[in-house]
């Protein structure tokens, strides 16, 4: 019985291994150029043999081992997988496609993800350069964190976190930035890792705060848009966050005030659903605040006009 036993294990082995490709995907085989056919691999059905020419999007699946890919001319793919390595160059990488993944490596090249494209997220990984979310195109991020290195991320689509343990972006060294455009959503829709932040965060679109808690701890939040916090979640600031005109607070969680500096430098009035804690810190602006909820103050100081609104509480502690 356990011999039948393991000869199926075996078998089973031996089927995924062989059919975890299909006819037509690449695979890097050598550092060197995304255009130099030396560089790839093509799965032939039956094995990977040496490839006749350069991947296309009428290619399968593309996967980027532990080689470095130098991008010499402006290229698009539609199925790319990311997987270790280090993918770099001047010149633009579009991906197009909805199967695309990335789970190691260093992207070190400007890339795009295309409108109506989709790319998934599933470990930590490094970002040297930009990378570019457009319209209507998606970013899943399951797990890990995205350390900057001189990286910029401008989001004009939809990123969505459904992480069970910290996710983050963070600084490596130089410029870096995660802007959210306008008409740019961030979503932390499910799971119960934090999403946190030492890189300046620029939001003109929407950041959607569903579950868990949003946590700047260092460098700035600067906001012209919508922060969104759902009850039993936090959107918590520790560094430096301006709430500047254009802000709209909204929800029913919990907005925590908890060191750092938050310049509210335009008339800003929290919905009857937002609890606000300042614990550390200073609340200062050339603006105002107006509570509809509750301001729990324990710590800091406040040097802005506070309006505590009709039915709405001032809780004092120490």
């Amino acid at each position: 019985m356990r011999k039948s036993f393991l000869l199926l294990l075996v078998s089973v082995f031996l089927f995924s291994n062989a059919y975890s490709q299909a006819n037509g995907d690449y695979r890097t085989a050598a550092s060197g150029n995304w255009n130099d056919a030396g560089t790839w691999q093509r799965y032939n059905g039956t094995s990977w043999v040496a490839a006749p020419a350069p991947p296309t999007t009428a290619d399968g699946v593309v996967t980027i081992l532990g080689h470095t890919i130098t991008i010499t001319a402006n290229a698009e793919i539609d199925q790319l997988a990311i997987t270790g390595g280090t993918l770099q160059g001047t010149f633009i990488l579009t991906i197009s496609g909805s199967g695309n993944t990335w789970s190691g490596g260093i992207i070190n090249a400007p890339v795009t993800i295309a409108s109506l494209a989709t790319i998934n997220l599933s470990n930590s990984v490094n970002l040297n350069d930009a990378l570019t979310i457009e319209a209507n195109a998606n970013f899943n991020w399951t797990a890990g964190s995205i350390l900057l290195n001189e990286g910029t991320i401008n989001n004009n689509g939809t990123i969505t976190l459904t992480n069970t343990s910290g996710s983050a972006f963070n600084s490596g060294g130089g410029t870096n930035a995660f802007n959210n455009n306008s008409g740019g959503v961030l979503t932390k829709s499910s799971g119960a890792g934090i999403l946190g932040s030492t890189v300046p965060v620029n939001n003109a679109g929407t950041f959607n705060i569903n579950t868990s808690s949003y946590l700047q701890t260092g460098n700035t939040f600067t906001n012209t848009g919508t922060v969104n916090i759902a009850a039993t979640a936090t959107f918590s600031n520790s560094a430096t966050a301006n709430f500047n005109s254009g802000t709209s607070v909204t929800g029913s969680g919990t907005l925590a005030l908890s060191g750092g500096t938050h310049n509210v430098n335009t008339a800003l009035t929290t919905p009857a659903g937002i609890t606000v804690n300042l614990s550390a810190g200073t609340l200062q602006g050339a603006g105002s605040l107006t509570i509809n909820k509750t301001l729990n103050w324990s710590g800091g100081m406040i040097n802005l006009p506070t309006n505590i609104a009709n039915a709405a509480n001032l809780e004092l502690t120490s």
